[in-house]
């Protein structure tokens, strides 16, 4: 049964809300909106876009299966993960990776010494 756009824009609005929600009880501010303008043209395209942000930021010891499955499935996967190894500072999970995942890839390829920290927002 095909979407339609009413349903995908009913999608996006929750999507939004539940953004607002989190990004409210965080205690990190928010990025500023020339961070934004700089993102990746890629990100326009990945799976994520739109979704809710906190199976992307599980609280230690939680499951990261949820965004994992979505990062499989994703057009952009190579794109992301690529831009996650180049910015260690990132958190979260990036191409179904966890920073510690993403650390131990750096270390193998001998690029964890190579990479300083990014001002980029993720």
């Amino acid at each position: 049964m095909a979407t339609s756009t009413r349903q995908v824009d009913e999608w996006e609005d929750q999507a939004l809300h539940e953004f607002v929600a989190i990004a409210m009880r965080s205690a990190e501010p928010l990025p500023d909106l020339s961070s934004l303008l700089q993102r990746p043209a890629w990100q326009l395209r990945a799976a994520c876009r739109g979704r809710g942000v906190e199976e992307f930021f599980p609280p230690d010891g939680s499951s990261r299966v949820r965004a994992s499955v979505m990062c499989g499935r994703c057009p952009v996967a190579k794109e992301c993960l690529d831009y996650a190894l180049e910015h260690p500072s990132l958190k979260g999970v990036w191409a179904g990776t966890s920073e510690r995942g993403r650390h131990r890839m750096r270390v193998a390829t001998g690029k964890a010494s190579e990479v300083t920290s990014d001002t980029a927002v993720g």
